[in-house]
């Protein structure tokens, strides 16, 4: 390592993979986590604690990013015209698999 690399804060020896799993978000949230549920666990709402947990994070992971042009979703109501992606199981075609067996299921509406 030259002087000029530490001057400029350029310290790396490659053995900083430890540092990065301590400095990681994810790693001092999750210890934050735990010893909040240890309080909430001494004082006896330790499982309300953790159903609020998973619930807060089920609400933050849910995703709000706008969909690209042209994307589909997997729910046919929020497409265009309720368009459903290939592969969806429509109400018509698993009446027809009940009716007639799913050996004889066709694409068309006359089957």
């Amino acid at each position: 390592m030259s002087e000029g690399d530490v001057r400029q804060g350029n310290t790396n020896r490659g053995d900083d993979g430890i540092w990065n799993i301590i400095g990681s978000a994810y790693l001092w949230k999750a210890v934050v986590w735990l010893c909040l549920w240890g309080f909430f666990v001494e004082i006896e709402f330790g499982t309300v604690f953790f159903i609020a947990s998973i619930l807060l994070v089920v609400y933050c992971t849910l995703g709000s990013e706008e969909r690209k042009a042209g994307e589909m979703s997997a729910y046919s109501v929020f497409n265009e015209g309720f368009k459903a992606i290939d592969g969806t199981l429509t109400a018509e075609q698993f009446d027809r698999e009940i009716r007639s067996g799913p050996g004889r299921v066709g694409t068309s509406k006359s089957d």
